[in-house]
């Protein structure tokens, strides 16, 4: 139950974030990378210090990263390293930092 009241936040800064930048949902995760065009993309929740030094030594690569302390909350977007099988980086990147929320768009 945790898991998903975290996931509901996510949703929420995600879509916060969007709107306050301009940006649809859309252009935090990657349609089209899952498809198999482009790059692809997943979004983090609540990364721990050191996120994108660690993620980085993994392959990923920081898009972009939005704080939000009046809410506690923190998102990142980064790329899943290329030629790579997104479930797979997922897994990975969930298993290297298991207290984070870290998603793609399943639309």
């Amino acid at each position: 139950m945790k898991r998903y009241l975290r996931l509901s936040i996510f949703l929420g800064v995600v879509a916060a974030a969007a709107a306050l930048f301009g940006a649809r949902y859309t252009d935090w995760v990657s349609t089209a990378a899952l498809a198999g065009e482009g790059e692809a993309y997943l979004v983090v929740l609540d990364a721990p210090d050191g996120f994108a030094a660690k993620a980085g030594r993994l392959g990923f690569t920081k898009i972009e990263a939005l704080n939000f302390s009046s809410l506690g909350a923190s998102a990142h977007r980064v790329t899943v390293p290329g030629g790579a099988r997104l479930e797979a980086e997922l897994r990975r990147l969930r298993r290297a930092f298991p207290d984070a929320i870290i998603d793609q768009n399943d639309g």
